[in-house]
């Protein structure tokens, strides 16, 4: 940094004045939720999300060209054969999904022969109705027959996460 850099405005790859640039690839801001409560779903289709009700999080963008990357972690046990975990989605512009990555088995799996595990999902929302609309997420979860899988060990000695960071495009 030196004194040009100061009174042109200029500072590395980001350019400041009436607007922001950010580089292509550049974390504009961050959130993360701690979600200190359990769920459950007994449903074999994307029609619930389990954090949906008490503990879902919204996030809204500075801009509307940026993608939003999704991580969650969170602890997991099933009594069906394989339980299947996704992001759920709605925003005010986009159509609500239970099943943002469009995958059958979603982004994460666990087999009924597994005892309570840490999981962790992740997925880049490219944002397509290209807005700064609040977004609502949450974790969705569908098993693969019958049976119950649930979310979140115990709300006193556990926790679950969803992180948001808006990523310049």
């Amino acid at each position: 940094l030196d004194a040009s850099d100061i009174t042109t405005g200029t500072l590395g790859a980001v350019t400041l004045g009436s607007s922001v640039v950010f580089p292509t690839g550049h974390i504009i801001k961050s959130e993360t939720k701690t979600i200190a409560s359990g769920g459950s779903s007994t449903t074999t289709s994307w029609t619930s999300p389990v954090f949906k009700a008490d503990a879902s999080v919204t996030f809204t963008p500075n801009l509307a060209t940026s993608s939003i990357l999704l991580m969650a972690s969170f602890q997991t046990y099933t009594t069906a054969a394989y339980g299947f975990f996704d992001f759920y989605k709605n925003a005010s512009d986009f159509t609500e999904t239970y099943n943002l990555s469009g995958k059958s088995e979603g982004l994460g799996v666990i087999d009924v022969g597994s005892s309570w595990e840490s999981k962790s999902i992740m997925y880049l929302d490219t944002v397509t109705e290209n807005s700064t609309s609040e977004k609502t997420y949450s974790i969705s979860a569908r098993n693969s027959g019958s049976g119950t899988v649930y979310l979140g060990f115990s709300s006193a000695n556990s926790v679950q996460t969803i992180t948001m960071m808006e990523i310049a495009v």
